[in-house]
């Protein structure tokens, strides 16, 4: 099936009040010219607009009136003067092309819809004639208006000013853009992941899909732009028609290398014994060199969060992955396996486990396991790479954790009942703050820091809630801030979201979050098996 390759960029040319779009991103692609016209003069009304693209045609017009983007295959929203940004490729087959127009409080104030079958149109106008007076879909009280989203936070005007309350106004998560994973040619197809890596001029998003037969396994990185632009790069992994199951997926990328690493641990396959399959990626999602890594002499279990993390003051990799009940650490220089003989185990005599994870800063080098001594623990060992020196915090016990270090500081995120309960400790192991967040129970977690902040993700059915703690380089002040992304939201790839596997990253002003819809076999080939969404986080 042939694709049409997308760019949405304003063009300098003005047609009926509105800049022109480009489809068509190199010669070889048919190139689709989209102007959004706007012939009852509404933009100068409006505070934001939407471009959503929809498969089989438009939906119901009420649908959109009511500002309703649920089953969209690609949406952006910009302010009403932006830019839209490239957004991959599309096949030759029908589609709607819709313009909403927004207001301050998000409400819909006009919209237009286009069906076109690429099959036979390269040339789109969509106008914006239908006015919605009053405005829909505007935000409730509780709430403010941010790129188009309504999100908690909106403050009153007796507590205005109340900065616990509301926390600093830049960084509320403000969708930039956001995505489906594509979908599966084979019903049946399993899917593992996501990671999601921060690079030195976007974000790398990997997971591993294989079809029912196990026979063209493959590795997915997704290059995003800070703007949303995506680009997919497929790595061929090795196949086994006796087992596509889910195999762990784990990736870091190393600043001082200028590169990442890879790495994707794979089953016993008849005769042969496990192997894994690592290879370095650079700042574009592109292959730079790979290895396969065979008879390995048991099957290594990565885990699905916190697997892999650049090694601190140097241009290594550490894989921290499990061996049946042990815990071990791999050293990767490039592609290759440093120590004589790697790897290196984990936790000496503190008991069996069932999980690893690890984090670094420039300066410290923190572990996770698990152990089934004193009534089940989490062991926390952070390494002073200056001194040499160790210190080992323990935790309450949980299967589903989330680690990540900065400067001096470790911070250790795990559901507890209904809450998100989270504690950061100094290289020392003292405790510096721990707190409490609520909405759930969540079934995953993810973590990150930016600037001055503290970033974490709680997970569960249908919902990806984001929390932001302030004063992350000192006392952890003020209250916390939360956003939940749903498909109310207009994230269509959410809305079967089961829960399970988040990924996370943050670098300059955004923030990265994906997941994968489930971890059982996808059952039919119409449903997303996962997304992402690119937030804003102005420090």
């Amino acid at each position: 099936m042939r694709n049409y390759s997308i760019i949405s960029r304003y063009l300098l040319a003005i047609l009926g009040g509105f800049p022109s779009l480009v489809i068509g991103a190199c010669s070889s692609t048919p190139v689709v010219d989209v102007v959004l016209q706007d012939p009852d003069g509404r933009r100068a009304y409006a505070k934001y607009a939407q471009l959503v693209i929809f498969d089989n045609g438009c939906p119901d017009r009420t649908k959109l009136a009511n500002g309703d983007v649920s089953g969209y295959r690609w949406m952006q929203s910009v302010e009403v003067d932006g830019n839209f940004n490239e957004i991959g490729t599309l096949d030759k087959a029908p589609y709607g092309f819709a313009a909403i127009l927004r207001d301050d409080y998000c409400g819909v104030i006009g919209f237009g819809c286009t069906p076109v079958d690429l099959s036979h149109h390269r040339h789109i106008a969509i106008a914006v004639n239908e006015e919605v007076s009053p405005p829909r879909g505007s935000c409730d009280t509780d709430q403010v208006c941010a790129n188009s989203v309504c999100i908690a936070g909106n403050p009153t005007e007796e507590d205005a000013d109340t900065e616990e309350d509301i926390g600093p106004l830049n960084c509320e998560f403000d969708i930039i853009a956001s995505g489906n994973f594509d979908l599966p040619a084979t019903a049946s197809t399993v899917y593992s992941g996501p990671v999601v890596v921060a690079t030195s001029n976007g974000f790398v998003i990997m997971y591993r899909e294989a079809e029912p037969s196990g026979l063209h396994p493959v590795g997915v990185r997704l290059k995003v732009t800070d703007q949303g632009n995506v680009t997919r790069n497929n790595i061929n992994l090795p196949a086994c028609a006796q087992n596509n199951r889910d195999d762990g997926i784990a990736a870091a990328w190393n600043g001082s290398l200028g590169a990442g690493l890879m790495a994707v641990a794979l089953p016993s396959c008849g005769p042969e014994n496990a192997q894994l399959h690592v290879s370095n990626f650079d700042r574009d999602g592109k292959t730079l060199a790979d290895h396969q890594y065979k008879n390995v002499p048991a099957p290594l279990h990565i885990h699905p969060i916190n697997a892999m993390a650049p090694a601190p003051a140097s241009k290594n990799f550490l894989l921290a992955t499990m061996q049946g009940p042990v815990p071990l650490l791999f050293v990767f220089n490039g592609i290759t396996v440093q120590g004589d003989p790697p790897p290196s185990e984990i936790h000496k005599g503190n008991g069996k486990a069932t999980f690893t994870q690890i984090s670094s800063s420039e300066s410290i080098r923190s572990l996770l396991t698990d152990s089934d001594l004193d009534d089940g623990k989490i062991l926390v060992s952070v390494v002073d790479i200056s001194t040499g020196s160790e210190s080992m915090t323990d935790f309450e016990h949980s299967p589903i954790t989330s680690l990540v270090s900065w400067s001096e500081r470790t911070v250790v995120a795990q559901p507890s009942g209904d809450s998100l309960v989270w504690k950061a400790i100094t290289k020392s192991g003292s405790s510096i703050k721990s707190g409490t967040l609520d909405g759930g129970p969540y079934t995953s977690v993810g973590s990150a820091q930016l600037h001055d902040y503290l970033l974490l993700a709680g997970a569960k059915k249908g919902a990806i809630t984001m929390f932001r703690i302030d004063d992350a380089n000192g006392t952890f002040s003020g209250s916390p801030f939360q956003s939940t992304l749903s498909s109310s939201f207009g994230l269509s790839a959410i809305e079967g979201f089961q829960g399970e596997r988040i990924g996370i990253a943050a670098a300059r002003k955004r923030v990265v979050v994906a997941w994968i819809t489930s971890t059982v076999p996808m059952a039919n080939t119409s449903t997303a098996p996962g997304g992402f969404a690119v937030l804003a986080c102005r420090g």
